[in-house]
Parts: C-alpha cells; sequence; structure tokens
C-alpha cells in the first residue's frame, strides 16, 4: 500500500498508488500521513513528489506521536 511505499522510500509504487484524493489519508497503523512516514525515514525524494506534485498537508500533527511531517524533516 501506499504507507508501506513511503515507508521504504520506492518512489515508482508511490506514484502509482497515490492521487490527490488520498495523499493525506492516515495509516491505520500509527495514524500518520504518507508525507510524515516519508519524513520520519528520510526519503527525500518522496517527499519533494509528495510535495510538489500531490499537495500534501505539511501541517497535519499526528494524534499519536503529536509530530508534523516538518518536525520529521527537520530532524533528518
Amino acid at each position: 500500500d501506499q504507507f508501506l511505499a513511503a515507508s521504504c522510500g520506492d518512489l515508482e509504487l508511490l506514484m502509482e498508488l497515490v492521487t490527490p484524493s488520498n495523499v493525506n489519508e492516515l495509516s491505520r497503523s500509527n495514524s500518520l500521513t504518507v508525507l510524515q512516514i516519508a519524513c520520519r525515514r528520510g526519503h527525500e525524494d518522496v517527499v519533494s513528489w509528495l510535495l510538489h506534485h500531490c499537495d500534501a498537508a505539511v501541517n497535519y500533527v499526528s494524534t499519536v506521536e503529536r509530530r508534523s511531517a516538518i518536525w520529521w524533516a527537520v530532524r533528518y
């Protein structure tokens, strides 16, 4: 699924799975978006694509970890 692709940094698969209508969905396992997952794992190419082509929400704060994608990106 798109969350696993984001976690593994598989941009090609992510490009097939993510659409503007599902880019900001939350993972059932950890309530993170694909952007947060990619930032958390340091996948710069995935993050760049999500921001430039999918209008991913950068300011969403997860309810579980209380962190935004920006917070994760700064750590890497």
